[in-house]
C-alpha cells in the first residue's frame, strides 16, 4: 500500500513560522483518519479539516532533520466494527503556548490505501506508520511531548545492549548505577576541580597556609562591611518576576517584519497573551502607512486574538502619525488619531486659520451677512417670490392665520381628513350586461376617530328602461371589513316612473349592493332621525 502524497497546509506553514518566531514548541495533538478519497482537484494547502473522519489516533514518536519532520503512529482496530480504507491521514498540531489546534499536514494515497479490518473479537491488528513531512527549518523545531503518548522502538534509548545515540539526551533526574549511586555530571566535576589548589599555584607550602577556620576567625579584622540580608535580592524573590522578553537586548522592538510577504494584521492576531513591541517597514502588508513610512509601537494581547495598542510613523516631511490598534479574532482595525490642537471642539471657541468650507464652498461670517437676509427671530416681508429647496416649517399653531398667511402641513392634513372624496367608478360595478352612465358619482368621507365611513351620491345607468338592475359598490380599497351599515337610497318606482320609493342597501364582506329602478339609485339620509348613510369598520386599508 502506498501513501504517495504528503503536503503541508497553509495553516501548518504559518504555525511553524509562529513557533520559530516565539521560540515555543510544537504539540502534535491528534491524527485523524478518513475513509473518503480526496478529489484530484483538491488543494491540500487550503484544507482546514478532514472529511468523514472514522478513527482518531495519537502520535507516538517524533524525529526531524534539516527539512523534514518524521511523525510516527500506531493504528489498531480494537474499536473498529466495519472494514474501511484509510485514504487520508490528517495531522493536527498547535503552539504549546496557546493550544489552538490546527490541521498542519495531510497524507493521502492516490490509488492504493491500506484497509483497516474490523476487530475480530480476539486479537487486535496494529499498523505502524511513519510520515515524512517537509518543513523548512525543521531542525529548529522543538517538540512538546504529550504525556500519554508512547515512542516507537527506534526513537528510545534501551536499558540493555549497545547503542549509538545521536545528539544530546536530557534526563529529568540524574542517572544512577546498579547500586543507586548517581553518576557525576561534567558540571559537578568542574565545580569540584574549581575548588582544588594546584601545587604549581602554591607560593608557600601547605603547612604555611591558613585554613578556612583561621580565616573566619580573623574576618572581623578585614576592612569590609557584610551585606544586610534584608536588603539584597534572593533567588526566591524572582519567582514572580515577569520573564517574557519585551524588546531585544539593544532595546529595539522584539518583533520585526519586513517586505510585502509579511502581514502585520495576521502577525498581531497570532500573538500569545502579553505585551509585545513591534516594527514593520513600509512595504509590509496591512501596515497603515504602507508605502509611506515604517511603523513601530506596542500591543497588549489580553487573550487569543484579542488586544489593543499603539503604532507611530512619520512621512518624509517629518509629519508624525499615530494609530490606535484594535485586535480581534475577525480582524485588526487601525484608527488614525488627530492632533487635538488642530481640530474643532464642540464647546469653547474655535479659531480657524482660513475660512471653513462645506463642499469647497466657504462659509459666510456673521459680520459679512447681507442686510436684506431674512432673520428667523423677527417678522419678514418678502417683496419678490421665494423658492425653497425644501418646504419651510411653520411653527404657528394659531387657528386664525389670516388670508395671506401660509398653511402648514397640519392645516392641509386637517382639510384632507375632513374632505369628501370621490370613489373611483371602477369600484362601482353593475351586473353583467349593463354599464354605468359617465355621470355616476359616489362620494365618501372618513372619520377615523369613530371608525365611520359616510356615503353620498347617485348611481345612474344609461337608460331609464334599465329597471331593477343590481349595482355593487366595492369598499375593499378603503376599509378591511365592515362591522355595521345603514345605507338608505331612493329610486323610481318599478310600477310608476313618476313615483320614488325608499330602499336599503345590502352588505356582503366589504361590498354594498343597490338596485337601480328605472336606471337610478340615489344614496340619501334615512327618515329615521335624518342619519347620513354610513358604515362602520375595524380599520382602514
Amino acid at each position: 500500500m502506498a501513501y504517495d502524497l504528503a503536503k503541508v497546509t497553509a495553516n501548518g506553514n504559518n504555525l511553524i513560522a509562529q513557533i520559530l518566531a516565539n521560540k515555543s514548541s510544537l504539540s502534535i495533538d491528534k491524527i485523524e483518519i478518513s475513509d473518503t478519497q480526496l478529489p484530484s482537484t483538491t488543494d491540500i494547502s487550503t484544507m482546514t479539516s478532514v472529511p468523514k473522519v472514522v478513527q482518531t489516533v495519537s502520535a507516538n514518536g517524533f524525529s526531524k532533520n534539516s527539512n523534514t519532520l518524521i511523525i510516527s503512529t500506531v493504528v489498531d482496530n480494537s474499536s473498529i466494527r466495519a472494514d474501511y480504507k484509510a485514504w487520508v491521514f490528517g495531522i493536527w498540531g498547535s503552539d504549546s503556548q496557546n493550544g489552538q489546534s490546527q490541521l498542519i499536514a495531510v497524507i493521502t494515497s492516490t490509488n492504493s490505501p491500506d484497509t483497516i479490518p474490523a476487530f475480530s473479537g480476539s486479537t487486535p491488528v496494529s499498523y505502524t506508520y511513519k510520515f515524512n513531512i517537509g518543513f523548512s527549518n525543521a531542525s529548529k523545531i522543538q517538540f512538546n511531548m504529550i504525556d500519554d503518548s508512547f515512542a516507537t522502538n527506534d526513537t528510545v534509548v534501551h536499558t540493555t545492549g549497545d547503542e549509538t545515540i545521536n545528539g544530546q539526551k536530557k534526563f529529568k533526574t540524574d542517572p544512577t548505577d546498579g547500586a543507586g549511586n548517581a553518576y557525576a555530571k561534567t558540571v559537578d566535576v568542574n565545580q569540584q576541580l574549581d575548588k582544588k589548589v594546584n601545587i604549581a599555584d602554591m607560593r608557600k607550602p601547605a603547612n604555611d597556609v591558613a585554613g578556612i577556620e583561621e580565616v573566619n576567625a580573623k574576618q572581623d579584622k578585614i576592612g569590609y562591611t557584610p551585606a544586610d540580608d534584608s536588603k539584597v535580592v534572593h533567588t526566591a524573590d524572582t519567582s514572580n518576576w515577569q520573564k517574557q522578553k519585551i524588546t531585544n537586548d539593544d532595546g529595539t522592538p522584539f518583533i520585526n517584519l519586513y517586505g510585502s510577504g509579511a502581514d502585520l494584521s495576521k502577525t498581531l492576531q497570532q500573538l500569545s497573551a502579553g505585551f509585545h513591541t513591534i516594527y514593520a517597514n513600509s512595504s509590509v502588508t496591512n501596515n497603515p502607512l504602507n508605502g509611506i513610512s515604517s511603523v513601530k509601537g506596542f500591543v497588549d494581547i489580553q487573550g487569543t486574538g484579542f488586544g489593543e495598542g499603539t503604532l507611530i510613523g512619520a512621512d518624509s516631511n517629518s509629519q508624525f502619525f499615530q494609530y490606535s490598534v484594535w485586535v480581534t479574532n475577525t480582524g485588526v482595525t487601525y484608527t488614525l488619531l488627530s492632533d487635538d490642537s488642530k481640530v474643532a471642539h464642540l464647546s469653547g471657541a474655535n479659531n480657524f486659520d482660513t475660512v471653513p468650507t462645506v463642499n469647497n464652498n466657504p462659509l459666510l461670517l456673521a459680520s459679512s451677512l447681507p442686510s436684506d437676509l431674512a432673520r428667523t427671530g423677527q417678522p419678514q416681508t418678502f417683496t419678490a417670490a421665494q423658492t425653497f429647496s425644501i418646504a419651510p416649517t411653520i411653527k404657528d399653531a394659531s387657528k386664525d392665520k389670516g388670508d395671506n398667511q401660509a398653511a402648514t402641513m397640519a392645516d392641509l392634513k386637517s382639510v384632507e381628513n375632513s374632505a369628501w372624496r370621490q370613489l373611483d367608478n371602477k369600484y362601482i360595478i353593475p351586473v353583467s350586461g349593463y354599464n354605468l352612465a359617465p355621470y355616476t358619482t359616489i362620494l365618501y368621507k372618513i372619520d377615523d376617530s369613530t371608525h365611520t365611513l359616510y356615503l353620498s351620491g347617485t348611481i345612474v345607468l344609461p337608460s331609464g328602461n334599465d329597471n331593477t338592475v343590481q349595482v355593487t359598490i366595492k369598499l375593499g380599497s378603503i376599509v378591511k371589513s365592515i362591522l355595521t351599515f345603514s345605507v338608505g337610497y331612493i329610486g323610481r318606482s318599478a310600477i310608476d316612473s313618476e313615483r320614488w320609493n325608499f330602499h336599503w342597501a345590502s352588505n356582503s364582506s366589504t361590498n354594498l349592493t343597490f338596485t337601480a329602478y328605472n336606471g337610478v339609485a340615489d344614496i340619501t339620509a334615512t327618515t329615521d332621525g335624518g342619519s347620513v348613510a354610513h358604515v362602520t369598520y375595524d380599520e382602514l386599508v
